[in-house]
């Protein structure tokens, strides 16, 4: 009779920090990369995976895909982080509304309140290019936008991944 095979130790593996650090790298990996390309599904863009050319949702002429806007769609700030589907069955992840004036003084809430720039909440409002102002445009008090943005939160993610990976 031989030896008995020795079978792999995976606890053993899985208490070295070289790996957990590996794990939490590729983790952080998939998780960007996933979020990333959300926003790449057939319907946001009119595209169909035997098609070039797109339908504009209005007057149902084909029109031919812009990259350029498609880019500009997924690295400009927003104040959710959009993760996956359109219209409607659109899942995000609302961030903080952090305002600063002389006459509110600080007032925190959630960016859902805005129901996607739909809708004013306590006085301000989105505008269309994504910046926060007051609803009522004579208003000429001073807003200043201490929010946490989709930029601002895929730098702190970046920063304590970094953190982690370096300290250890």
């Amino acid at each position: 009779m031989g030896q008995p095979k020795k079978i792999f130790d995976f606890i053993a593996l899985s208490e070295q920090p070289v790996f957990q650090k590996t794990i939490l790298v590729l983790v952080f990996c998939a998780f960007f990369s996933v979020t990333s390309m959300a926003n790449h599904s057939t319907t946001s863009h009119g595209m169909s995976s035997n098609t070039s050319h797109s339908v504009t949702e209005k007057s149902g002429e084909p029109t031919k895909y812009d990259p350029g806007k498609m880019i500009m769609e997924h690295v400009t700030d927003a104040h959710d982080w959009h993760l996956w589907g359109e219209g409607q069955d659109a899942v995000s992840l609302p961030l903080p509304i952090i305002l600063y004036s002389s006459s509110k003084g600080i007032v925190c809430f959630s960016s859902s309140k805005f129901h996607h720039g739909h809708e004013a909440f306590d006085g301000f409002m989105i505008n269309e290019k994504g910046v926060i102002q007051w609803e009522d445009q004579d208003n000429k008090d001073a807003i200043i936008d201490l929010s946490i943005t989709k930029n601002v939160l895929a730098m702190i993610f970046g920063v304590l991944t970094l953190g982690i990976i370096v300290t250890g």
